[in-house]
């Protein structure tokens, strides 16, 4: 994709939109056991944002703040009308804002790089071929 295209995330009703110029940082799945909960799902697909990136959100959200298994917090933002998480920060990660993948409708979205939390990931998830492994975070 080129540099400065706009990519947009939403809901699942269209409610909450962001919109995002350039590419990710980093793109990984986690397996921990709060990203398996919130996602209802054996990981979450997140994309990465830069702090120098133009990112706008677009729509009313709620924030959920937990406290993950590293001892920082994260925090989602989901669509207060169709409870689908879309963005959020982590304190980890100053400035960065995060982006569920799936939000973004694009099946050429760029690959993940990494699972984070392998020690719990489901036993029948088998990663392909160049996902590094990290059994924590």
């Amino acid at each position: 994709m080129p540099e400065g295209k706009t990519r947009i995330a939403r809901c699942a009703c269209g409610a909450l939109e962001v919109r995002v110029e350039g590419e990710p940082f980093e793109v990984h799945m986690c397996s921990c056991r709060d990203c398996q909960r919130s996602s209802g799902s054996a990981f979450t697909y997140t994309a990465f944002f830069a702090p120098e990136m133009r990112i706008t959100v677009s729509g009313e959200y709620r924030t959920w703040r937990r406290l993950a298994e590293t001892g920082r917090y994260d925090d989602s933002c989901f669509c207060p009308n169709c409870g689908a998480t879309v963005f959020g920060w982590v304190e980890g990660y100053p400035g960065v804002t995060k982006v569920a993948v799936g939000c973004f409708n694009e099946p050429d979205f760029p690959a993940p790089t990494k699972l984070c939390w392998s020690s719990r990931k489901a036993a029948w998830l088998v990663m392909p071929d160049g996902i590094e492994e990290l059994a924590t975070q």
